[in-house]
């Protein structure tokens, strides 16, 4: 199997596929349509701050690239941690990401929990 993120940042030790979730980021119409999934790879980036790679698997060995998401915080792990589920209703599943070493300097409390709405895809 490809890894189609490896165009994007070829780093030894990027811990990709750390966590993984299945979902349709995309609004569901009639028909099939390829799952998507999402990737962690928690060490990803130059500051590894972490980065989730979200593809579309359509049951060969293909991945097609579909949208990264890149850590904000040096060492936060964003992506450790993922969750797919349709929140707000909308038919379309969004994407929990979990960065448990990100750190507030305004706050004592550590970790990060954020809500990816809606993907974009290029036709």
């Amino acid at each position: 199997m490809t890894q189609p993120w490896s165009m994007w940042e070829p780093r030894l030790n990027d811990y990709a596929g750390y966590a993984l979730a299945a979902g349709s980021f995309r609004p569901r119409s009639p028909g099939r349509q390829p799952q998507q999934v999402a990737v962690g790879a928690p060490r990803a980036g130059v500051s590894r701050a972490g980065t989730v790679f979200v593809v579309a698997y359509d049951g060969t060995e293909n991945l097609d690239k579909m949208q990264r998401v890149i850590g904000r915080q040096t060492g936060e792990y964003f992506g450790a941690a993922l969750a797919a589920a349709d929140v707000n209703g909308d038919g379309a599943d969004e994407l929990i990401v979990g960065a448990p070493l990100f750190t507030n300097t305004k706050e004592t409390a550590g970790g990060n929990t954020r809500v990816r709405m809606r993907y974009s895809t290029k036709a």
